[in-house]
């Protein structure tokens, strides 16, 4: 498989199933997260000339960035939504939304 294929499929199938709702859910178990690396890991190694080549040289070539680096991209993103009021918390209105002043505080208390 090329490239330019395998990226096209990688991006549009696999990828958004491994890093579904991430936000939500966040992998903090290292086996949990050992088990979706193996995923990128595993379909990088369909390239035929990036088979016998380490994964961080696999990421290079196929300009792909580790699913830790675009889970943390995702974590600040959700992060600045909150922030910017770009959308609220509070749709339902049960006792269970975060105002943005919860957030912000439960932020600034763990960062």
């Amino acid at each position: 498989m090329d490239d330019q294929t395998f990226l096209l499929l990688y991006k549009s199938i696999v990828r958004p199933h491994v890093e579904c709702a991430n936000s939500v859910w966040c992998p903090f178990k290292l086996g949990s997260i050992e088990e979706i690396k193996k995923i990128q890991k595993r379909a990088t190694k369909l390239i035929i000339k990036l088979k016998h080549k380490p994964y961080k040289e696999s990421l290079i070539h196929l300009n792909l960035v580790t699913l830790k680096y675009r889970q943390s991209r995702g974590d600040m993103t959700e992060v600045f939504k909150i922030i910017h009021n770009i959308y609220t918390m509070q749709k339902h209105h049960h006792s269970l939304c975060l105002t943005k002043w919860q957030i912000l505080e439960v932020i600034t208390l763990n960062f």
